[in-house]
């Protein structure tokens, strides 16, 4: 049943946002999936991902296997992934044949789910590094019980479960140690995130000088004889205003 027609009960909501920069290649088809989602059915995420191609490096289908290492494994390998190619998600399904993408549903109920006394969720959570914050979406296809993991990528630098870091290559989980090329890649994404970071800070405390700068000269003062007049802008700050908006000043 590729095609998802009904949402009879649902449990989990998905903001879903994909990334929408254009590789050097052009567009793709898998490109295309990456549209921003402004809807929060889940259905419609579903319908998106099902659309996909097998072997996607940031999408994983599964239909009952539901190991907790392995799940952690996964997330590591997807979230690293997903940083590599510029996406902003990165997903686990469960309910849905890999080769086909067929809904078939699933018996997985991670909220119930337990690694010895401890809950799948507080355990996976635990032994990842750093501690990204997943998502976890049950919901309803047609009477079908489908799981959705929302993985966000790994900015702060690879992400590790249970002190090794995992990758995508293809549809295949594999230890990160063996693609130094894809480990150094991991380690600038964070670089560069930590710059746009800055540069954003930056450009907010401009803002505001400006504001200052602006609301200080632009209100009327009283002089000693009473007149309300307009005070100029000193040169100074002229030159500065010029200096991050040319063409307003």
């Amino acid at each position: 049943m590729r095609g998802v027609v009904g949402f009879d009960c649902v449990r989990g909501r998905l903001p879903g946002r994909f990334d929408k920069r254009v590789p050097e290649g052009g567009i793709t088809d898998d490109l295309v999936i990456s549209v921003a989602l402004t809807s929060e059915d889940p259905a419609e995420i579903l319908r998106k991902l099902l659309s996909l191609p097998t072997g996607t490096e940031w999408v994983e289908f599964k239909h009952n296997r539901a190991d907790p290492d392995e799940i952690g494994r996964y997330i590591s390998a997807l979230s690293n992934s997903a940083a590599l190619l510029g996406r902003e998600t990165a997903f686990i399904v469960w309910g849905v044949a890999d080769g086909t993408h067929d809904v078939v549903g699933t018996s997985f109920k991670p909220r119930q789910a337990r690694k010895g006394n401890e809950e799948l969720e507080n355990y996976i959570t635990r032994k990842l590094d750093p501690r990204i914050n997943f998502k976890i979406h049950e919901f309803c296809v047609n009477s079908r019980d489908v799981v959705l993991f929302e993985i966000p990528p790994a900015i702060q630098g690879p992400v590790s479960f249970d002190r090794e870091r995992y990758v995508r290559v293809g549809s295949y989980t594999k230890n990160l140690r063996g693609y130094p090329a894809k480990e150094a890649e991991l380690w600038a994404v964070r670089s560069r995130g930590a710059a746009k970071r800055g540069v954003s800070r930056a450009v907010k405390w401009v803002a505001v000088v400006v504001v200052l700068i602006l609301r200080e000269y632009s209100m009327p003062r009283q002089s000693a004889l009473g007149i309300c007049r307009h005070r100029p802008i000193p040169q100074q700050f002229v030159r500065l205003l010029r200096q991050i908006s040319p063409r307003s000043f």
